[in-house]
């Protein structure tokens, strides 16, 4: 009993051992048989990888042929669409430049007309037209020399500044007046500088007018003989007031300067006495202004303190020397004040 009892237990641990064992490799049956079915799983899924990249890499080399076709195609377009850019520039350049010189060419043809009538009464549009006409002159004369739209151009322009220079002549002839006698006196008996703003040698429009076309003349006109036409006018109408001032005077006198003695004598005036010592009317006004005092200081220190002759000569000599003086200060403070307001103008 005892021996079959020792026998019994190694068969027991031999047959939990082959328990253990046939466990362990249905275990290890389980694991292959999942990795199996991963392998599987992978090896499907990489196929289908090569397959997705074996289309991806057809389709791309299909895109690129595509491309390469349609670039092929694009570029000889687009060149030709350059191309026709750069003869749409040029043609819009070249209309441009076609346009302006048809300006020039309508400027010089229609001003043609105009520039004969002359620029009386229109300085402003005449010296615009003038500025077109020169505009156009100095486009010939730049891009085409010698044509005939340059010759006609500068026919117009010395015409149309002949036209300038005559109007400029014709508007210091035409209110170039000589100033009356008696508005001279009254600007002289006035204060210094109180009368000369208001007096009017010439119309203000006028002032501008002549202002306008000497700015023209020595600027795109290039000529100066406008500075000599204006002396020689305004020296005249100087000239014929201070004549008429001095034709006033003397009619005021009495008579010339030469028949004074006998008009001025104590025992001459219509039988009225007359003291020679005081001054007559004539001066008596501006005697208290400064220009005037120092001229007639200056006259009375001038003459002798005695006299040789007889009373009734040194008297009649006095009162005609009186008259004179009178004349002359008078006609040269006119003169001054005459300048005075032409140097305003």
């Amino acid at each position: 009993m005892s021996g079959r009892r020792q026998n019994s237990t190694p068969n027991y641990l031999m047959i939990a051992k082959m328990e253990d064992s046939t466990q362990k490799i249905v275990e290890l049956d389980e694991k292959l048989e999942q990795e199996q079915k991963d392998l599987a799983f992978i090896r499907e899924n990489l196929d289908k990888s090569n397959h997705l990249t074996r289309s991806m890499v057809s389709i791309l080399s299909s895109f690129e042929s595509r491309l390469k076709k349609l670039e092929e195609t694009i570029l000889p377009v687009h060149m030709e669409t350059v191309a026709l850019q750069h003869l749409q520039a040029n043609v819009e350049k070249s209309l441009k430049a076609f346009d302006e010189v048809l300006t020039y060419h309508n400027v010089v043809r229609d001003a043609e007309q105009f520039i004969k009538e002359g620029s009386s009464g229109r300085i402003e549009d005449y010296l615009r037209k003038m500025g077109e006409i020169q505009e156009a002159r100095d486009y010939f004369k730049e891009n085409n020399p010698g044509s005939p739209e340059l010759a006609k151009a500068d026919s117009q322009f010395t015409m149309g500044k002949e036209s300038l220079e005559n109007e400029f002549r014709g508007l210091l002839n035409r209110h170039s007046k000589p100033v009356p006698a008696i508005m001279i006196l009254d600007l002289i008996e006035e204060d210094e500088d109180e009368g000369l703003h208001a007096f009017e040698h010439l119309p203000e429009k006028t002032v501008d007018e002549l202002s306008l076309i000497a700015k023209w003349l020595q600027g795109p006109g290039e000529s100066f003989d406008f500075i000599d036409v204006y002396h020689s006018i305004r020296a005249s109408a100087l000239k014929r007031s201070i004549e008429g001032i001095k034709d006033h005077l003397m009619k005021k006198s009495g008579g010339s300067a030469s028949s004074g003695h006998a008009m001025s004598s104590p025992m001459n005036l219509k039988g009225k006495s007359k003291d020679p010592t005081k001054r007559s009317s004539l001066i008596k006004p501006i005697m208290k202004k400064s220009s005037a005092y120092l001229l007639i200081a200056s006259f009375e220190s001038a003459k002798r303190p005695g006299s040789l002759g007889s009373p009734s000569v040194d008297m009649r000599e006095e009162a005609s020397m009186d008259i004179e003086t009178e004349q002359f200060i008078v006609g040269l403070l006119a003169l001054l004040k005459l300048i005075q307001v032409s140097c305003l103008i």
